[in-house]
């Protein structure tokens, strides 16, 4: 793995860190993936509390081993208590993620999101996924798949 991109959310922030924790203690061993904070790809936000980022200061506390860089605020300024986001404008978010991985060096890339958003990326946004068996069925906790993109035009 060369590098993990994982939503700002804590629970998605604990699964990145649960599979590639930081070292320690300092002494040796396999060196984890860095990890990444990509606000595109977090979970459908609004109307539901759990869907609320925390601010970076308090995240990166908890979580300092991960680059909060392409993160443009403290506060959680998506999120809206009384609106949720739509299909499609997750959809947006998707295709807008899609060019994030495009212009990234790395070529094993593990994404740590939620449901909406992959089912999302995997249905709607052009990933021409043939394999109903990936696309079709919704995401359990903590499910992993493996997806080779490929075809970039």
């Amino acid at each position: 793995m060369d590098v993990v991109l994982a939503s700002p959310l804590t629970r998605t922030l604990q699964t990145a860190t649960f599979m590639f924790p930081p070292p320690s203690d300092g002494a040796g061993g396999a060196a984890s993936p860095p990890i990444v904070a990509i606000e595109l790809c977090r979970e459908a936000h609004g109307g539901h509390p759990c869907d609320q980022r925390r601010p970076i200061h308090t995240i990166r506390a908890e979580f300092p081993h991960v680059d909060y860089s392409g993160i443009a605020t403290d506060e959680d300024t998506q999120h809206n208590p009384d609106r949720r986001e739509t299909v499609n404008e997750v959809a947006v978010r998707c295709d807008k993620f899609l060019q994030v991985l495009r212009g990234r060096p790395e070529r094993n890339i593990l994404v740590v999101s939620h449901g909406v958003f992959l089912e999302t990326l995997l249905n709607r946004c052009g990933l021409h996924c043939t394999d109903d068996a990936v696309k079709l069925r919704r995401f359990d906790n903590a499910e992993m798949r493996s997806i080779v993109l490929g075809g970039w035009s």
